[in-house]
């Protein structure tokens, strides 16, 4: 009899636990989407659709979400981090605006953020291309980001501005805004890069320039791209104007100065011929003498001059201005980029 009345209350015991237990737990029942940190996931993994399954696992392993922004017409600046006061906005989309005009179909634009960066070179590139920068076929361009979050500055390229832009001449353009992210200046930093990249678009691609995979180190095959810019647009209407301002330039001073010389020999000849007689027999003499020279003492010294090797072309190496290689990679949206970073 002792032995069931120890059972019974052992029974009655491990029941009261286990109902105590049961009320604490509901109390603070953590559902899936607050662990995982998503939504949706959850009807997935009952319901076993395969389908709304993958959909699932495609939208969470993502590697981060770029903002939407409304962009006004033509807008190139974007402030997310609020750094600028509206003064410097607008001075910066004036400049952007008149760089677009001068140097199209180039692009160019300016983005600041500091918070929900996941990646600075992906969400610089991811931007880039969601709202639209770059306007020709090749959506040639550059976006100068401003990572607050992780205090990095970033060169974003695309189409023909990979080969412009150079590892060398991005660090260049990072040298240049040093002083200014120094003392806090973010306006004058993304001036000066602007006006950097004007100088370098003017100026071509450097000789001796090699597009090469940033993941790999391997040489690009297909260079042309990048390298010989010849036949694009902004460079072919240069060699166009160019062509059209010399032509006219040379006719006018050519027109200038044979309407000068035509006056000034008209002028000459227009006067009366009156010969003047020269008496050249009674004027003149000739003397002739022999001069007899011994060569003595004949020395000759010779030297050879070592030829010099050009190891220029196409070179590795960089440098401000001289020469050097610019990396590619593609985003996680499939375009191709170049560009890099620096942390200030």
């Amino acid at each position: 009899m002792a032995v069931m009345k120890r059972v019974f209350c052992l029974i009655i015991a491990l029941g009261l636990c286990l109902c105590m237990g049961a009320a604490f737990a509901t109390e603070e029942v953590v559902s899936l989407e607050e662990f995982m940190g998503m939504e949706g996931v959850p009807e997935a993994l009952i319901s076993g659709d395969e389908e709304a399954l993958e959909q699932a696992v495609e939208q969470y392993t993502e590697p981060g979400v770029v903002p939407q922004v409304d962009m006004e017409p033509e807008q190139r600046v974007f402030d997310l981090a609020g750094l600028f006061s509206e003064s410097e906005r607008i001075a910066l989309e004036e400049r952007i605006a008149e760089l677009r005009h001068s140097l199209r179909p180039y692009d160019m634009a300016v983005l600041t953020a500091d918070n929900g960066v996941y990646d600075t070179q992906d969400y610089a590139d991811r931007f880039y291309e969601d709202h639209g920068i770059g306007t020709d076929e090749n959506r040639s361009g550059v976006l100068f980001f401003l990572d607050m979050q992780n205090r990095t500055v970033w060169i974003s390229t695309a189409g023909d501005l990979i080969g412009i832009i150079s590892d060398s001449r991005e660090e260049e353009i990072f040298y240049q805004q040093d002083y200014y992210l120094g003392n806090g200046d973010w306006a004058g930093a993304m001036m000066v890069a602007l006006d950097k990249t004007e100088e370098f678009i003017m100026d071509g691609v450097q000789e001796g320039m090699y597009i090469y995979d940033e993941s790999t180190g391997e040489l690009i095959e297909n260079q042309e791209q990048y390298v010989d810019l010849h036949d694009s647009e902004y460079y072919r209407r240069l060699a166009i104007e160019g062509t059209v301002m010399y032509v006219g330039t040379g006719g006018i001073f050519g027109g200038l100065v044979g309407l000068i010389t035509r006056g000034s020999v008209k002028k000459k000849y227009s006067k009366k011929y009156d010969p003047v007689r020269y008496d050249w027999q009674s004027k003149s003499a000739l003397n002739l003498t022999a001069n007899q020279s011994t060569v003595t003492n004949k020395f000759v010294t010779t030297r050879v001059i070592p030829r010099q090797t050009n190891n220029t072309g196409g070179g590795m190496g960089g440098g401000f201005g001289g020469g050097g290689g610019g990396g590619i990679h593609m985003s996680s949206g499939g375009m191709s980029h170049g560009g890099g970073g620096h942390k200030f």
